[in-house]
Formats: C-alpha cells, structure tokens, sequence
C-alpha cells in the first residue's frame, strides 16, 4: 500500500447509528408518562459519558427506542450493556414502589441505519404512541426484523 492510502485512513470518517429496542423484563408496563421524561434524560447522560450521541429517544410503557451513534472505540455489547445496565440500576435507585423489581429484559434488538435513512428512522421513533395503537410489541418488532 502506498503511504497516500495510510493518510487517507488516518482520516476516515466513520459513523455508527443504530435503531436500538429494548423492553422492560416480562414486558411489565413500568414506564409511566412521569418516569419517560427522567428516563430518556438519564439515558442520554449514560450516552454522553461514553461518547454515544442520542439523536432521538422514546418510551413506551413497556418496551424502549432509540436512535443512536457509537463511537467506532465503543463496541455495541459495550454500549448496550452501559445503557441498560446504567439505567436499570438509577431506576432501582430512585426506591420507589411502584418499582419494585424493575429491570430491563435480557435481549434486545439492534439495527443500523445508513446515513440516508436517518430522517424515517427518526419520524419512527417520534410516532411510537400512534404505531402502538395499531400494532402490539410482538408485531412491531417482528416488522422491524423483516424491514432491516
């Protein structure tokens, strides 16, 4: 290889954008409208401290979105893992009982997102309450594993 293409890598610009879905353990509706707000704003903090970018986040009572940028240093276990684990402990953390037991679900899903595909991706996760009236969590997301 030439020394040219070793400087043009030494430059490369990467972007990671995931479309992450994850639900509560046993898909206990958990996430009332008071605690999506404080959530999402933790969540995003989790982000920020490990270099993710948050592009954008929503709740549903039981089950989770988000459109995100991992950093290429960060793996997405390593991600996942910080985020959930992060905000499942700060909610157990804030010791109340309607929360008693609280904890994420084991999997999750984990889609990326081409650069071109960023606005529909975003316009989706904005409108979660409207897809849930048609369509329950089982569906949506045997939809999203066929649409990626």
């Amino acid at each position: 290889m030439s020394m040219l293409h070793y400087i043009h890598m030494a430059n490369a610009r990467i972007q990671l954008w995931y479309h992450l879905v994850w639900c509560t353990r046993n898909r206990v509706p958990w996430i009332t409208p008071a605690l999506e707000k404080r959530l999402c704003g933790y969540i995003r903090g989790i982000a920020r401290k490990h270099g993710m970018q948050i592009d954008c986040i929503s709740a549903m009572p039981d089950h989770i979105h988000l459109l995100v940028r991992i950093p290429q240093s960060l793996s997405l276990a390593d991600a996942l893992r910080h985020l959930k684990r992060g905000s499942s402990f700060w909610v157990q953390s804030l010791k109340e009982t309607s929360l008693y037991g609280y904890h994420w679900h084991d999997g999750c899903g984990a889609f990326s997102v081409s650069p071109n595909r960023l606005d529909a991706v975003r316009r989706y996760i904005s409108h979660q309450e409207a897809h849930h009236r048609a369509e329950d969590f089982d569906e949506e997301m045997q939809r999203l594993v066929a649409s990626y």
